[in-house]
């Protein structure tokens, strides 16, 4: 398909991968001038579910403006009724790709993944497909989460059914429990481990069996596998693989804190292109001058220059969301 041009916009320039939900390449927009990845919707999946989840996936992603996520730009419907995505072109490296990684490496993505699951958690939402492979590593050391095709409402009762990748199911899917901030943070202590020593904890010859591992068998130490390992990254790592929910940490920001006090990292400091995002994470349309004034008062107060700032207008205008 490279050279060719869809939706008479995106001229495609190499296909980046290809999965049961469909294609994604890597194409040149020709309105905004810049490369971007297009994900299309696999023909084979034309049934009302496939195409509620494609667009559901779209939405989500539009309440999810941070730093450590992937910018989502456009939805659109071909000719023949196949929709598609266009977001933000990553470059670098998924996790899966880097194998074991350096302790201070290890620190850093766990305190960047975390920050990126804290603000999905905030919108109340959960990703459920935390995995290595829908993590990326870029050139400058910064993360990005990808990859929005399962997730759906906070709080919500599993149907029993396993979705996702196997190897990183929290074990209240099968066991049809409540999906929450902890099942994400279980599913990135699965990615911890694997970045920390090279292998997956909990393995198995068939699916069931992985699936009874992740319900029964207890995370082995991850010291054994690789010594230098800190001792209070063992802990952290194994507290977010508990087989309990309520033994984990209770959400990002308890994990954050650990993860702050045990590295010496300024975990639980906030950029400020992430404090930003907290007043930009939905669409908001005719609202760029006043969302423009209120991150400068953010930005003040940051400098320590404080001001009040007061919000009126009639009821009904979006006062609320703005």
């Amino acid at each position: 398909m490279s050279q060719d041009v869809i939706a008479n916009r995106y001229r495609v320039d190499a296909l980046l991968g290809e999965g049961g939900m469909g294609r994604v390449y890597r194409v040149f927009d020709t309105v905004r001038q810049e490369a971007c990845a297009l994900k299309l919707l696999s023909q084979k999946l034309n049934s009302e579910e496939a195409l509620l989840q494609f667009k559901q996936e779209f939405w989500f992603m539009t309440r999810l403006q941070h730093p450590h996520i992937v910018t989502v730009h456009e939805y659109g419907v071909l000719e023949d009724q196949t929709p598609y995505i266009t977001m933000e072109i990553i470059s670098g490296q998924e996790l899966a790709e880097l194998g074991k990684v350096t302790i201070p490496l290890a620190w850093r993505i766990l305190i960047q993944a975390s920050k990126a699951l804290g603000f999905i958690h905030s919108r109340r939402l959960v990703h459920r497909d935390i995995k290595s492979e829908n993590l990326r590593l870029q050139s400058d050391g910064q993360l990005k989460l990808m990859d929005f095709g399962l997730m759906e409402p906070l709080g919500n009762r599993s149907n029993g059914q396993i979705t996702g990748t196997v190897a990183y199911l929290a074990p209240e899917v099968p066991q049809r429990g409540l999906i929450t901030e902890a099942s994400d943070i279980y599913s990135l202590g699965v990615v911890a481990f694997e970045i920390l020593t090279g292998v997956q904890p909990f393995l198995g010859t068939t699916v069931l069996d992985v699936v009874k591992a992740h319900i029964h068998s207890e995370p082995p130490p991850l010291r054994p596998f690789r010594e230098e390992i800190p001792a209070e990254l063992e802990r952290i790592v194994l507290r977010m693989l508990a087989k309990i929910p309520e033994e984990r940490y209770a959400n990002t920001s308890e994990l954050l804190a650990d993860l702050a006090e045990a590295s010496g990292l300024d975990a639980g400091i906030e950029s400020a292109a992430e404090k930003t995002s907290y007043l930009s994470s939905h669409v908001l349309v005719a609202r760029d001058q006043e969302l423009e004034q209120l991150k400068g008062a953010l930005l003040s107060m940051q400098e320590a220059r404080s001001q009040a700032m007061l919000l009126g207008a009639p009821a009904g205008v979006g006062k609320s969301r703005l």
